[in-house]
Order: structure tokens, then C-alpha cells, then sequence
């Protein structure tokens, strides 16, 4: 398995940025524990998604 990077389109990625902002914004009213599971659970299943391809 040589350099293999993720493949996604820039509206997935704005998508994505926008997500994760939302998850740890301070203003969400859960402890950082929650928190954390929480972005855990969301970056695992983007990242699967998304899989993983050549460039």
C-alpha cells in the first residue's frame, strides 16, 4: 500500500469543516466527554465514506 489519500469534492470538504465546527462549538450545551465520542463516531464514518483511494 503506497501513499494513499482521501478523495473528496470541495463542497463535501465545506461540508465536513462546517459539521465539525458545529460538533465543538461551545455554545452546544454537553459535556467534552459526549463531546469527543461524538466527533470520534462522525470522523469514522466520514472517513469511511469517503474511504480510502489513490491519488
Amino acid at each position: 500500500m503506497w501513499a494513499k489519500k482521501l478523495r473528496w469534492t470541495d463542497k463535501a470538504w465545506l461540508n465536513f469543516k462546517h459539521r465539525v465546527k458545529k460538533i465543538t462549538g461551545r455554545s452546544w450545551g454537553v459535556s467534552m466527554e459526549y463531546r469527543l465520542q461524538y466527533i470520534k463516531r462522525y470522523l469514522r464514518s466520514w472517513f469511511g465514506y469517503f474511504g480510502v483511494s489513490q491519488c
